[in-house]
């Protein structure tokens, strides 16, 4: 199944917000071009920073820190193409993109130039988990979809920098737990990071309509992602939530299984 298929959206102009660690702007970029093969407008963009060659991968980047001028910029460009990466600035010395602001995403849905507007809303620094810090995630005011992801390759490995975004954050919401290569991230550990009150999904609303994305899984992972998408389906008290199985660089079946 495509992701596109698996996210079930009904109504246009939407926003997807990817939170998490472990494929976001691989998953960006995989739903753009399947709605880009729909026919359909779409802009990627970030509320902190991705990488030069990330924003390079849309059919038009557009670096503009004046919201009036971007907006001119996306309408002309919608005419030859349908993706498209908006950013505000470059920084040179780290290779990175400055991401825009939360309010231009609103103003730019109102602008019906654009179907899909998926955001990355949070960093990883190429780690496949994460727990956020104070300021993350960086979410627009109104978000249609959340879709919140993990690379289940970070399972059963010590909960340290080698593996792991923000590790001291991940431990601090286990109980404060020191950090040592004893400590693993098991599937009890991965649940408690998600859903505990200063989790990945944190500032997600319980009637938000909410995707996790186990992603990463190959044969010999596919039974613990299964248990482990059971699990938390049985742990969640989100009302709108599904998640999803697979592994977004496949392009042709990036979606295994959706667990209710």
């Amino acid at each position: 199944m495509k992701i596109c298929q698996s996210l079930n959206i009904k109504d246009f102009p939407c926003t997807i917000s990817l939170i998490g660690a472990g494929g976001k702007s691989t998953t960006m970029f995989s739903l753009a071009d399947e709605f880009n093969k729909q026919g359909k407008k779409v802009l990627v963009t970030t509320t902190t920073h991705i990488s030069i060659d990330q924003g390079n991968l849309a059919q038009k980047l557009i670096t503009e820190s004046k919201y009036n001028i971007a907006v001119k910029k996306l309408k002309e460009y919608f005419q030859e193409c349908n993706v498209i990466c908006l950013t505000t600035s470059i920084l040179e010395e780290q290779q990175k993109l400055k991401g825009i602001p939360i309010q231009w995403i609103e103003r730019v849905k109102n602008e019906n130039i654009v179907d899909i507007i998926i955001v990355e809303a949070d960093g990883a620094k190429g780690k496949s988990f994460k727990a956020p810090a104070e300021y993350e995630p960086v979410l627009p005011k109104h978000n249609d979809i959340i879709v919140a992801i993990m690379g289940t390759d970070a399972m059963y490995k010590p909960i340290i920098d080698q593996y792991v975004h923000r590790p001291e954050r991940i431990l601090a919401l286990l109980n404060g737990e020191p950090e040592n290569q004893e400590t693993i991230l098991s599937k009890e550990n991965i649940i408690r990071v998600y859903f505990h009150k200063s989790g990945l999904l944190k500032d997600v609303q319980k009637d938000q309509k909410v995707y996790i994305l186990l992603n990463k899984v190959n044969k010999t992972r596919e039974m613990d992602a299964l248990q482990l998408a059971n699990q938390m389906a049985q742990k969640s008290d989100f009302g709108n939530l599904k998640i999803l199985i697979g592994n977004v660089q496949n392009s042709l079946h990036p979606i295994t299984h959706i667990i209710d």
